[in-house]
């Protein structure tokens, strides 16, 4: 029976070595990143790494672009996340033409300035705003 374990040396996103070892226990200076290589991957040098192995030839799989939101959608999104009554706050406090705009839209675009102002203002990353995009699209 194989008892070694195949890893894989990362630098950049990059796999830079693979090796097979039966004991990896300080092997290597800890500055060095491996991560261990699913036992269904042939995994080589000049792969590509970014949570998952990917061959040079496959590229990391691209997300479904966002969708734009009803006012409805969006709103609700908000509300189920505790953050509506910040996000009218904050609506109330900005410009006039930033008013209308939220308030008579009939629909939302991720990537309208507005929604980056928003975000901010409730402190909210880039990541969350598209994980909640994401979850309103369903409602």
């Amino acid at each position: 029976m194989d008892t070694k374990v195949t890893k894989a040396r990362i630098e950049n996103s990059l796999v830079v070595e693979v090796l097979a070892l039966e004991n990896w226990d300080d092997v290597f200076s800890p500055e060095l990143v491996w991560v261990q290589v699913p036992t269904d991957q042939n995994v080589k040098c000049g792969w590509l790494y970014d949570g998952t192995f990917h061959s040079p030839t496959t590229p990391p799989p691209v997300p479904e672009p966002l969708r734009p939101l009803s006012a409805r959608q969006i709103r609700l999104a908000l509300a189920a996340a505790g953050l509506l009554d910040q996000v009218e706050m904050t609506i109330a406090g900005l410009p006039q033409a930033s008013r209308i705009e939220w308030q008579y839209a009939s629909s939302y675009e991720r990537t309208h300035p507005l929604i980056a102002s928003i975000g901010t203002a409730v402190n909210l990353s880039d990541g969350q705003i598209d994980d909640m995009w994401r979850q309103a699209e369903a409602l």
